[in-house]
């Protein structure tokens, strides 16, 4: 079926529930350069005030220490950056 979400038919709900929108995933990929990497102890997030209905946001970190993935939370919209700088 042409413009069915994950084989339903179109117009239904994912899982069957009525009103339900499903979710979204983006991807995007950013690098920053800074010049005293040491002393940037975390990065706040302005993602969830540019995207108001977002909920989480998965993050891969890599950096001089290592690598690292994590899930910032509206509520915890600050990054650590202590296990990999």
């Amino acid at each position: 079926m042409k413009g069915g979400e994950h084989g339903k038919e179109p117009g239904k709900a994912h899982g069957g529930e009525k009103g339900h929108q499903g979710h979204r995933d983006y991807h995007g990929s950013y690098s920053f350069t800074c010049a005293a990497p040491a002393k940037l102890a975390e990065v706040s997030l302005a993602y969830f005030e540019a995207f108001p209905n977002a909920g989480r946001l998965t993050i891969q970190l890599i950096g001089p220490k290592g690598q690292t993935q994590i899930v910032a939370t509206r509520a915890s919209a600050t990054v650590g950056l202590s296990g990999v700088n």
